[in-house]
């Protein structure tokens, strides 16, 4: 069976021995692929942080922290599926957009305007497509 090729919002699926502990297991959201390089999150890989351990403005809400990847983890970025309220936000797939106006984000979501299942905060990761991945077709995933 031919593999589809890689795109911006193909998911990436960790093969079962992949022998790199940064991705085993891993499902990784393709947000940006052309000649230059790949950029993607790590979907599946809960962090033992809250998002209010790294939000250095005040947050009256907590929402979970996701280590999105081994490289670049000092940069907190968010998915999600409300770009008609979060300026800046760079479409990724059918219904599915990263980051924005962290200002607009952090309102929203202190007066309780973006619920849990539409944003999905992450570590960054940065690094090329290793040849043992396999991409499935661009769907919008259940955040």
């Amino acid at each position: 069976m031919e593999k589809p090729p890689l795109a911006k919002g193909n998911f990436l699926i960790a093969e079962p021995f992949l022998g790199d502990p940064n991705f085993e297991r891993s499902v990784v959201l393709l947000c940006e692929h052309n000649a230059e390089g790949s950029f993607g999150f790590v979907l599946n890989q809960p962090s033992a942080l809250a998002l209010q351990d790294v939000w250095e403005e005040a947050l009256y809400v907590d929402f979970p922290l996701f280590v999105g990847g081994p490289v670049e983890q000092n940069t907190l970025h968010f998915i999600h599926r409300r770009p008609e309220v979060i300026e800046g936000a760079i479409p990724v797939a059918d219904d599915l957009f990263w980051g924005g106006d962290y200002e607009q984000l952090r309102t929203l979501l202190n007066l309780g305007k973006i619920a849990a299942h539409e944003v999905r905060f992450l570590w960054a990761i940065r690094a090329g497509v290793p040849d043992n991945w396999r991409a499935s077709m661009p769907k919008t995933p259940g955040l």
